[in-house]
């Protein structure tokens, strides 16, 4: 059976795909069949859960979590006129992390454009839970507020058997700092999409803490604390980057030199086999032999960058070719289930 219970001053869900924290706009009247795209499919032995008064009280889990089992989020997504809307399977079950990011990795929600004002997270998130909760996966959905913003973030929240609660967010649009891998001998950049070519990611929630995430195929645990050394990874490697470019200058610069001292010489000796003059011999194979010098030197500096590229490039692959912007301090977070 079908029940949705519209309450009053459910929160709308921006282009930006953020909610508004306090206001919403006017409330339709009763419920209704939300135009436009057809609803997900309700899950074999599933009905929508549904909303009891706005009095109810959440249970909850730890200071800044509110958790309610059996209930629709009080949000809109991207139309004011369309709630978010959960489907619960009654058969679902906790999956363990190996089902749930086989399962991930099969969905195809994270393939669908991000479009302000049409798509946003509510969607992403409403459409993985309900997904998941038909393919016998009890599935969470998320709203995270942050501090001293009036916008937030919707994702899902899974409890596993075997890694406890793992957050996911598989929605596109967070912003992404891509990094390129740097070319051997001409030191130049090569952009790569890596991680960033899914959008399934594992998020990192934590109150009075930066929600951060990393894409699902980087091996990484789910504590905070794997996300704080991630991000420190990621500095590490753009800091030995930036140092890497600047040792490549230094480089160039010295080859350039190298290069008009070759020319030099090559104008002096003028193709000559011979010297006859001693004087002039003498000059030529100094000439010669500070270029032998600066050759050799140049060959060592250029072996120590291809060292330092190499290594730096492995650091990249390992972390996924780019990382993604942390999208604000968590304030409190509300898991719907």
């Amino acid at each position: 059976m079908l029940l949705v219970v519209i309450i009053p001053a459910a929160l709308l869900l921006s282009g930006a795909c953020y909610f508004p924290d306090d206001a919403g706009p006017s409330q339709p009247e009763g419920p209704s069949q939300p135009e436009g795209p057809p609803q997900p499919e309700e899950p074999s032995g599933a009905d929508p859960v549904s909303r009891p008064a706005p009095e109810a009280e959440p249970v909850f889990t730890e200071e800044g979590f509110s958790l309610y089992n059996d209930i629709q989020p009080p949000y809109y997504g991207a139309d004011p006129d369309k709630t978010v809307i959960l489907y619960n399977n009654e058969a679902a079950v906790n999956p363990t992390w190996q089902e749930l990011k086989d399962f991930l990795i099969s969905d195809k929600t994270d393939e669908n454009s991000y479009l302000p004002g049409l798509r946003v997270c509510a969607e992403f998130a409403a459409e993985l839970h309900n997904n998941a909760e038909r393919a016998g996966i009890r599935a969470g959905w998320v709203a995270i507020h942050f501090a001293d913003d009036s916008v937030g973030h919707a994702l899902n929240v899974f409890e596993t058997t075997t890694a406890g609660l793992v957050f996911i967010d598989n929605t596109g649009g967070i912003p992404i700092i891509k990094t390129s891998t740097i070319s051997e001998d001409s030191f130049t950049s090569s952009a790569k999409e890596g991680s960033c070519a899914t959008h399934d990611k594992k998020a990192y929630v934590k109150i009075g803490r930066q929600m951060g995430v990393i894409g699902l195929d980087i091996p990484a645990s789910f504590d905070y604390k794997a996300y704080v050394d991630y991000t420190n990874d990621w500095y590490m490697v753009e800091n030995r980057m930036e140092l890497i470019r600047m040792m490549a200058k230094g480089y160039e610069a010295s080859l350039e030199g190298y290069n008009r001292q070759a020319d030099e010489y090559e104008v002096e000796l003028d193709g000559r086999t011979v010297i006859e003059d001693p004087a002039e011999y003498k000059k030529l194979v100094k000439m010669l032999e500070e270029l032998q010098q600066m050759y050799a030197d140049l060959d060592q500096e250029r072996l120590q960058l291809n060292t330092e590229v190499s290594s730096v490039n492995r650091e990249i692959e390992n972390l996924g070719n780019c990382r993604r912007e942390p999208l604000g301090i968590v304030e409190s977070v509300e898991i719907y289930w």
